[in-house]
């Protein structure tokens, strides 16, 4: 699947053409992770589903700016893959990300 990369090396132009909204660093992690928001929203849900699909973390958001920070604490997961789903009300996605 895509890598995913710290904001630094990317260029803008190549945000352009891959349309990369969202950014996890990092991948695999292990005590806390990082998402990196592309754009601003008004709203955004963050939630992480373990492979049963049982959430393991919940969190709304109030008017996110564009490159926003939001950082998660991931200490308490066990090893293993999960599902990261950001909701927005114009996105929708899942990002397959792995506790070391």
């Amino acid at each position: 699947g895509p890598k995913y990369v710290k904001r630094k090396y990317l260029k803008s132009k190549e945000i352009e053409l891959k349309n990369i909204e969202f950014i996890v660093y990092p991948n695999p992690f292990t005590d806390r992770m990082t998402l990196v928001c592309d754009k601003s929203y008004s709203r955004l849900e963050l939630s992480i589903s373990n492979t049963l699909g049982a959430k393991v973390y919940q969190k709304s958001f109030q008017n996110v700016q564009a490159n926003s920070l939001i950082e998660i604490d991931t200490k308490a997961f066990h090893s293993g893959i999960y599902f990261m789903n950001v909701s927005s009300p114009s996105t929708l996605i899942s990002i397959p990300i792995i506790k070391k």
